[in-house]
């Protein structure tokens, strides 16, 4: 029998490491593979592959707004001591949120009981009195206009801050337009930066199924048991966000701020029971045409919309308990 010839330059043998052999476990049920920091698409759809690899062509989230985590855990306990209950806080106390009381488009504080270290709470207040128990850039983040995201849900799920008053909690992020425009030399011009409506419209894509569809094919394969993603600052910063590139876009953007404002008014009428008895098809119409709006902001096919509407289905409405 013949022996194969040695090579002059053999490639030297790597172990592969346990957390790959992990992943290639789970190959049957992810899309995506990550390696050393680069990604494989597995899925057997070309249209998907393709319409990922478009996605990932565009600014990201992280390149036009501040994106951040809410709190730490040593922050948490600290805040602890200092949080109360009270139906009806004063214009300059704080009220505190967490993942579990955001929905799409809406706080639910004073709705749903909040769960904060083993205490529950319906009306939970940071009174204003101790607001310099946070440092000074928290102080910055709760009295400021922001969207706040639930860092463990199935769904994304993203609300406004319109007027800052709100303090989130762990495990969330904050979402805040930049401090200022981005210098005009730098290699990525943003036609959002002066943008005075920025948080409107990506409360209306953050909120969209292209989005949540998005970051499952991409982050999915982190998932905890249950669907639960797992929702923070460095999957939120790599969003893809459709900018002014094309003529028709900062209509469509226009378009995208206006549903949003509207969609944003159910989420803080104070009857829900009106709001699910009685309109559960007008939101999900305005919840449609957002879908409508950024499929056409994103230049989808008709092909790849039927795709993520099948895989999207069914839709919460963020009202449900």
């Amino acid at each position: 029998m013949t022996q194969e010839p040695v090579p002059q330059n053999p490639v030297p043998y790597k172990p592969v490491p346990y957390e790959v052999m992990e992943t290639l476990t789970e190959v049957g049920r992810r899309q995506w593979l990550y390696a050393k920091g680069e990604a494989w698409w597995l899925g057997d759809s070309q249209q998907a592959g393709s319409l990922m690899a478009r996605l990932q062509q565009l600014p990201t989230l992280g390149q036009i707004a501040s994106v951040r985590g809410a709190a730490t855990v040593a922050e948490a306990y600290d805040l602890q001591h200092w949080i109360c209950n009270h139906p009806t806080p004063a214009p300059s106390d704080l009220r505190l949120v967490n993942s579990g009381t955001i929905d799409p488009y809406r706080l639910r504080w004073g709705d749903r009981p909040l769960r904060y270290l083993g205490d529950r709470y319906l009306h939970p207040i940071l009174p204003a009195q101790h607001l310099c128990q946070l440092s000074p850039q928290r102080q910055r983040q709760a009295t400021q206009p922001k969207l706040i995201v639930a860092g463990m849900t199935r769904r994304l799920e993203c609300a406004l801050d319109e007027s800052g008053g709100v303090l989130a909690g762990k495990s969330t992020s904050i979402i805040q337009a930049p401090i200022q425009a981005p210098n005009s030399s730098s290699p990525l011009a943003n036609p959002l930066a002066a943008c005075p409506d920025l948080l409107w419209l990506l409360l209306a894509i953050l909120n969209s199924s292209l989005i949540h569809w998005y970051f499952v094919q991409r982050h999915g394969g982190n998932a905890l048991q249950g669907g639960y993603l797992r929702v923070g600052p460095p999957q939120l910063r790599q969003i893809p966000i459709a900018l002014g590139e094309k003529s028709d876009r900062p209509g469509l953007h226009q378009v995208l701020i206006d549903l949003a404002k509207q969609r944003h008014q159910f989420g803080i009428s104070q009857d829900l029971r009106a709001i699910r008895d009685a309109i559960p098809a007008e939101i999900a119409q305005l919840d449609a045409q957002i879908d409508a709006a950024v499929y056409a902001l994103y230049d989808l096919s008709a092909p790849e919309m039927a795709e993520i509407h099948e895989e999207t289905r069914p839709q919460t409405s963020g009202l449900a308990d």
